[in-house]
């Protein structure tokens, strides 16, 4: 048991006598306790003010309710005018509403694939800056993307137009300085994008544009397109590119004469080349001939196969003649292109003086030609004159001959009215039957009727033999002759140019309609099952608002045999009638966009149910 006084004693012990009483500090300052009694103090102006309000009536007086009225009325004026102005700003905002468009919200790799869809950068010295700049100036967004697109700045295009500048605008010192300038600054922001350059200054003065060209130098290595078309004298500033042209595909040279031509020849990749105004100078070890596929040549065509025997590798082959240098090759040795699959010849003017050197000039070109991998072939004569020339169908058709796969035959303005002695025999046939013997394995069949500078006797005259020729070529034997069918494999066939005002063709459509009709039927040719006809396409046919009944009539039946028909009308008006049908109007109406007399509309009549109102 705890003893209570050794407990006491042990605490009284631990108690420190030593140390000093805790000190209370003052309060910092002495404040006044507040009376609690309003008896004890004089009251306030707001006691009095507050008693006033607590035992007044709560109902305002006159004088203040007409100043509660007014503050209301106030308010409510000046809501309306927020009201008002909102409105007005809503259809402020419905106006301009294409300024947020969706194309501002387009994400910016879209918005630069559109961009991309502007060029190529025409007239990069025009008023108001090239595409590229136009581009740039819609936003701030705009302009970014702009600049972010290396692509969008490479395709320049300095063409001089007498006819819609003066020469001031590109001889002149400032005009000069500034157009170097703006060229400086696409070149510069294209970085490292590959340059596609159009040039054409062949109407400007000597030595005009050699600045210009002289900028393009440095650049050399990202030319991928390059097509000039300016004097000789300007093409020399080229000469420094030697061994520069990498990334070179595509080159298009247009000059009066070819006497200096800077050297392409370190171009390993170039493939198509494009020449205007060949005459047949010899500059051939100045482009890489052996391995351009793609050629394009326009100049004198008696010079043309000594050009192609540099170019053993050529697949597509575009050949233009348009004047004549009297000047006849040295060689007529036969030029044999392996490789070329597609191959044009457009003659634009007379191949020589006269039409019996021109004449002779055909039977050497298609004589020394062979193109055995040739599936498709178009010939186009496009000489404006009252009675084009003849061609020499016999070689020509001795040219087809040698093209053993040929699929696709286009002759366009060609003279196929005509019958020809055989060698050594009485017999005769058509041009077009001669020409059709050649091409057993014939898919598509083009023809398109020769251009009369005026309408004349001529014009009947031929329409009448080519229409005869046609029928004659192209119908169907007996059964018991189907080995002397031409073309059995046709599936195609495309009339160009027809004039249905012309009485060869109303009198003789029904016979050109037996005949789509016979060709249509499935036949067996030398054990091989031949799908007969399946496309018709009449283009370009001009006929009279007093023939359409009939001629849409005649399509609407081999229409509704199976026949895929297309037809493209030439707008056609007769000022003679104000009145028309409204049959026959739907049947050779236009779209309103077109140019009366100088555009074409397609018509597919598979898209047609009845019968009564288009074709």
């Amino acid at each position: 048991m705890l003893d209570l006084r050794q407990i006491t004693m042990e605490s009284s012990s631990a108690i420190d006598h030593n140390a000093k009483p805790p000190v209370i500090s003052p309060p910092l300052q002495e404040e006044q306790l507040f009376v609690l009694s309003s008896s004890h103090r004089r009251p306030i102006e707001m006691d009095l003010e507050f008693r006033r309000g607590l035992f007044a009536s709560p109902i305002p007086s006159a004088a203040e309710a007409k100043t509660i009225n007014g503050m209301l009325v106030q308010a409510v004026s000046a809501l309306e005018q927020l009201e008002e102005e909102c409105r007005i700003l809503r259809l402020y905002v419905e106006e301009y509403r294409y300024l947020v468009a969706p194309i501002r919200r387009v994400p910016n790799e879209i918005l630069g694939k559109i961009m991309l869809d502007c060029r190529p950068v025409h007239y990069v010295f025009r008023s108001g800056g090239s595409t590229a700049i136009q581009l740039g100036r819609v936003c701030r967004l705009w302009r970014d993307v702009s600049l972010s697109i290396p692509a969008l700045w490479s395709s320049i295009n300095l063409t001089y137009n007498s006819l819609v500048r003066d020469i001031g605008a590109y001889t002149s010192t400032s005009s000069q300085l500034q157009i170097a300038d703006t060229l400086h600054l696409h070149l510069t922001r294209s970085q490292p994008a590959l340059l596609t350059i159009i040039i054409d200054f062949n109407e400007l003065p000597y030595n005009t544009a050699s600045g210009l060209i002289h900028q393009f130098i440095s650049h050399s290595d990202r030319w991928h397109n390059l097509q000039i078309s300016a004097p000789s004298s300007e093409l020399l500033q080229l000469m420094p590119t030697r061994g520069r042209l990498h990334a070179l595909e595509y080159l298009s040279l247009h000059a009066r004469t070819y006497n200096v031509l800077p050297s392409f020849q370190i171009a390993p990749k170039l493939r198509s080349v494009k020449l205007s105004g060949y005459v047949g100078f010899r500059f051939h070890d100045r482009l890489p001939w052996r391995q351009i596929t793609i050629l394009n040549v326009t100049g004198d065509g008696k010079h043309f196969l000594v050009l192609l025997r540099f170019c053993p590798q050529v697949q597509i082959l575009n050949m233009s003649h348009d004047f004549d240098r009297e000047e006849e090759p040295d060689e007529s040795s036969i030029v044999n292109l392996l490789h070329c699959h597609r191959f044009e010849f457009t003659v634009m003017n007379s191949l020589c003086d006269t039409p019996e050197k021109s004449y002779e000039s055909f039977k050497k070109f298609f004589s020394s030609l062979r193109l055995p991998a040739a599936r498709s072939i178009v010939l186009r004569d496009t000489q404006d004159s009252r009675w084009p020339e003849p061609w020499p169908i016999r070689h020509l058709a001795s040219f087809l001959e040698h093209t053993k796969a040929l699929k696709e035959l286009a002759l366009h303005g060609i003279k196929l009215d005509r019958n020809e002695y055989l060698p050594d025999s009485d017999d005769r046939e058509s041009h077009l039957t001669t020409l059709l013997k050649s091409v057993p394995y014939l898919d598509i069949l083009t023809i398109g009727t020769p251009g009369f500078s005026e309408d004349s006797d001529r014009h009947s005259l031929h329409d009448v033999r080519f229409l005869g020729f046609l029928l004659q070529a192209l119908s169907f034997p007996p059964q018991n002759q189907l080995s002397d069918t031409l073309v059995p494999r046709l599936r195609s066939l495309v009339l160009n140019d027809l004039n249905l005002c012309h009485w060869p063709w109303t009198r003789g459509w029904h016979r050109l309609e037996s005949m789509i009709r016979s060709r249509h039927k499935a036949i067996y040719h030398d054990q091989e099952q031949m799908p007969g006809l399946q496309h018709l396409l009449l283009s370009n046919v001009s006929c009279p608002d007093s023939d359409a009944s009939q001629f849409r009539t005649g399509l609407h039946r081999l229409r509704n045999e199976g026949i895929d028909i297309t037809v493209t009308l030439y707008d056609y008006y007769d000022y003679s009638e104000d009145d028309t049908g409204d049959s026959d109007q739907a049947a050779l109406e236009t779209d309103d966009g077109l140019d009366s007399g100088s555009d074409t509309m397609g018509r597919n009549l598979e898209d047609e149910d009845d019968d009564s109102d288009q074709i």
